[in-house]
């Protein structure tokens, strides 16, 4: 997850570069296009490991976990609340891009 998470930030800098209206050239181009090319790996792998935690919940035995002190970190709400079981509505990607 972590290497997913700098990987990710690697990509939203690269981004965030063209939407300031930033144009590399040489190598420096070359590079940030191959870090935007590392978004599929990482929607493959998000997916990949959807699909593991899938197959984990229909197999896994039941335990007993306290997910209001596991969650208790998470600073995104949302995602605090689908982890701890208080949300379960989230929409379809339908797959658009959002960068905001």
């Amino acid at each position: 997850m972590g290497a997913l998470e700098t990987e990710s930030l690697r990509v939203e800098s690269v981004l965030a570069g063209f939407l300031d209206g930033q144009r590399p050239d040489g190598d420096r181009a070359a590079q940030e296009s191959a870090s935007i090319q590392t978004l599929d790996r990482l929607v493959q792998t998000l997916s990949e490991l959807r699909c593991f935690l899938d197959h984990l919940a229909g197999t896994a035995p039941a335990i007993s976990l306290d997910l209001h002190n596991a969650t208790s970190g998470i600073r995104l709400g949302r995602l605090s609340d689908m982890l701890a079981g208080r949300e379960t509505d989230v929409p379809a990607a339908d797959g658009a891009v959002d960068f905001f």
